[in-house]
C-alpha cells in the first residue's frame, strides 16, 4: 500500500524541546554528544514533483492500481502541480514591495520576475519552508534514575505558497531500551504584524511524540512569519541511545484531524516514523541518532 510505503519514506524527523530543570552534580550531561543545529530547505513546487514521483514509481514498481482514495489524492497534487506555473506567472505581476510583503527572499524574487515557465525557474521561484532542529537536553538524573531529553524546532515560509491550509508538525522522541514519556510541550506561530497563536490544535501519540495542526495564513491569506515548537519527554533508567525526529506536512486538502500519524518499530530503538494522512506531504523531516558512549 502507498501509506506503507510513506511510512517508510518518512522515517525519522525532528524532536523538540526545553526544560527548566537545572543540572547538578548527580547528572550526567550527556549534550557533548548532540549534533550541531542543522537547516533545511525545501520549496513547494519541489514537494508536488517527489509526492507524484512516488505514486507513479509505486505504481510501476508494485504493477497494483491505487485505491479510489489514494487516486483522489494523486490527481489532486497532479492537478496543483500542473497549475503551478500560472500561479507563478501571477506573483510575477505583483511588484517587488509587494512580493517582500509576502516573505520572498530576494533570489526568490528575481526568480519569479525572470520567470520563463521551465522546471528550474518554477523550482527557484516557488515558496519554500526553512526550518531549524536543535536538540536542547540529554540528561541522565542519577537520583531519579531517568533520561531527560529536549529539543526545539522553528522555521517559517519564505515566500507565500499556492496552497495555504492548514499544515501539521510532527515530533517524536525513542530510547534505546526505552519508550519516552512526554514531559510538556508547547508551540506557536507567529503573524508578520505580531499577533501569536498559542498551543493550536494539538495531539498525544502515546509514549512517541506530539503532533500540531495550524493555518499557516491569516484570514487575508497573508503568510505567518514564524513558527515554533518544543517538546519534553522522559524515559525510565539511563539511555544510552536517542532518536529523535520531526516532520513538516503541507496539506494541499482541507483537514479535520490533525492530519499525520506518529509511529515506532518493534523495539524502542528501531527508529521513528511520521505518515501523513491522504491530502499531505512531506515538506521537511530530518532524523539524529544519539548515543552517549557510556
Amino acid at each position: 500500500m502507498y501509506k506503507k510505503f510513506l511510512s517508510t519514506l518518512l522515517s525519522g524527523v525532528c524532536l523538540l524541546t526545553i526544560s527548566s530543570t537545572p543540572i547538578n552534580a548527580n547528572d550526567e550531561d550527556l549534550m557533548k554528544y548532540a549534533p550541531a543545529p542543522k537547516s533545511i530547505e525545501i520549496n513547494e513546487y519541489e514537494s508536488l514533483v517527489q509526492e507524484c514521483n512516488e505514486y507513479e514509481n509505486y505504481i510501476k514498481e508494485n504493477k497494483q492500481l491505487l485505491t479510489n482514495e489514494e487516486i483522489e489524492n494523486y490527481n489532486n497534487v497532479k492537478d496543483i502541480k500542473n497549475k503551478y506555473h500560472d500561479y507563478i506567472y501571477e506573483q510575477q505581476k505583483l511588484s517587488v514591495d509587494e512580493l517582500k510583503s509576502q516573505n520572498y527572499t530576494d533570489e526568490q524574487i528575481q526568480a519569479i520576475k525572470d520567470y520563463d515557465g521551465s522546471e528550474e525557474m518554477t523550482l527557484r521561484a516557488s515558496a519554500s519552508v526553512s526550518a531549524t532542529l536543535k536538540l536542547t537536553k540529554f540528561t541522565y538524573k542519577s537520583s531519579e534514575k531517568r533520561t531527560y531529553a529536549s529539543a526545539t524546532f522553528t522555521g517559517h515560509w519564505n515566500g507565500s505558497p499556492f496552497v495555504k491550509n492548514q499544515d501539521t508538525i510532527g515530533i517524536g522522541i525513542t530510547g534505546s531500551n526505552a519508550r519516552f514519556a512526554r514531559v510538556g510541550s508547547s508551540n506557536y506561530v507567529k503573524h508578520a504584524d505580531g499577533t501569536m497563536y498559542y498551543n493550536t490544535a494539538n495531539k498525544y501519540h502515546s509514549m512517541i511524540g506530539m503532533s500540531y495542526k495550524f493555518g499557516i495564513a491569516n484570514q487575508n491569506l497573508k503568510m505567518i512569519k514564524e513558527f515554533s515548537m518544543t517538546y519534553h519527554a522522559l524515559a525510565d533508567g539511563k539511555v544510552t541511545v536517542l532518536d529523535y525526529g520531526a516532520a513538516y506536512i503541507h496539506h494541499y486538502q482541507t483537514i479535520s484531524n490533525i492530519g499525520i500519524s506518529i509511529s515506532v518499530g518493534k523495539e524502542p530503538s528501531i527508529g521513528i516514523s511520521f505518515t501523513p494522512t491522504n491530502g499531505g506531504s512531506k515538506m521537511w523531516d530530518k532524523v539524529y541518532t544519539r548515543t552517549s558512549y557510556i
